[in-house]
Parts: C-alpha cells; structure tokens; sequence
C-alpha cells in the first residue's frame, strides 16, 4: 500500500497488487471505501456523506493524477504524491 494523499482526514493509497477497475482506497475514522476516478464509492462505506463528497470532489479535481498513479502501480512503479483539496 501507498499513500498517495491526505486530506481533511483522509487517507488516499493504492495497492501494487490491487485488480481492476482502476481505483483508489480511502479511510476515514477507521471507514474504509475503495472509488474510482470520478470520486464514485464501488465498495466499503465512509459512513459520512458530507466526507463522500469531498473524497468526490478531491477525486475528480485529481483524476488525472489518479491515472497516472495507477499506472505506476501497473509498472510497478513509485507512487506520486497527489496535492490535497
């Protein structure tokens, strides 16, 4: 696991050895959820809406540094860290 960014409490990271789709980890007060690139939840729970949305909003604004990343992950690469909100 790498941290990519933290932000307003969160944690952002990628596994090495994740599969697709191409996504991201958050943690939250001990939640946890894995969103894509557009800041959508496709597992886990944050068990705050008003974090949701942030973690959405950081995403979308990032996702081209999202990409990038999961592509170092793919290349087995370092991982660069990504500017908070």
């Amino acid at each position: 696991m790498a941290n990519v960014s933290i932000f307003q409490g969160v944690v952002a990271c990628m596994f090495y050895a994740d599969q697709k789709p191409p996504h991201f980890h958050a943690e939250h007060l001990g939640n946890e959820a894995k969103f894509d690139f557009d800041g959508n939840m496709i597992a886990g729970d944050i068990k705050s809406v008003s974090m949701e949305n942030i973690i959405k909003r950081w995403a979308k604004s990032r996702r081209k540094e999202l990409i990038e990343n999961w592509h170092r992950v793919i290349d087995l690469k370092p991982l660069k860290k990504i500017p908070p909100i």
